[in-house]
């Protein structure tokens, strides 16, 4: 299983910067915002080393030292600029200094989730709100139904069976600012113990990407585009599933 995931997640990082980011530009998520404008600032030729690079890593893998300095570089560019300063920097992308020395005494940015937080706190958009519309889009995207996994109603779970595996899709709605809403997965299987952990972000090498721009004017669209996430990321599970049994099926 572990290598046909490393095989995927190759293959999504490189389909990502091929066709600008689809699946990463569905994410309502200031993070997503300043993944996509950071990759813009570095010329094409980069890009896709770059992602390679942050997808490279899993298990128990080890990355290169030329992998490791491009992710510094990049999270180094990411963090010292605003989404602005990203954008218009990428009028004229530049490679990734891998000598790190590159804004080295710029000050960390944090006026991207500040502006974001300010917005949330005028436009009062509740936990409640969110999870009707949202959970309305996904009940009616799959016949299959979504149940509370715990108290509070902050979380959702839907089980599918794939191929001799459970394909748990568990969606939460944190209620929080920085997490209005968020879509993990899980892979289990009757002969593994615990289970294995997706997300989109964690697949692209970047962790976790919960959702904070959230929209009362754009609420519905933005239910659309987590059920359209959801799907792209069923369909990649899924994939991997397959060729992972029909590896093991060719094993003597």
């Amino acid at each position: 299983m572990e290598s046909v995931v490393r095989i995927h997640r190759a293959r999504l990082a490189t389909y990502e910067v091929r066709e600008d980011f689809p699946l990463l530009r569905l994410n309502k998520s200031v993070c997503a915002y300043r993944i996509i404008a950071t990759f813009q600032t570095i010329p094409v030729t980069q890009r896709t080393e770059v992602a390679l690079a942050f997808a490279s890593a899993i298990g128990g893998t080890t990355e290169s030292g030329h992998e490791h300095l491009l992710k510094q570089a990049f999270h180094l560019r990411m963090s010292k600029r605003t989404i602005d300063e990203l954008e218009s920097m990428s009028l004229e992308p530049t490679p990734l200094d891998l000598d790190l020395d590159e804004d080295r005494y710029r000050e960390l940015q944090g006026a991207d989730i500040f502006t974001t937080l300010i917005r949330q706190t005028e436009e009062s958009l509740g936990k409640a709100e969110i999870r009707k519309c949202f959970l309305a889009r996904f009940r009616e995207a799959f016949e299959g139904e979504f149940l509370p996994a715990k108290r509070g109603g902050e979380h959702y779970e839907m089980v599918e069976a794939v191929s001799g595996w459970n394909l748990v899709t568990r969606l939460e709605f944190g209620g929080e600012p920085l997490n209005q809403f968020y879509c993990t997965f899980q892979l289990k299987h009757n002969q593994m113990e615990g289970h294995l952990r997706f997300s989109i972000g964690g697949l692209l090498g970047f962790g976790d990407i919960r959702w904070n721009d959230i929209r009362r004017e754009t609420l519905d669209e933005d239910a659309q585009k987590a059920v359209q996430l959801w799907g792209a990321m069923r369909h990649i599970l899924t994939e991997i599933i397959k060729q992972a049994e029909s590896n093991s099926a060719r094993q003597p």
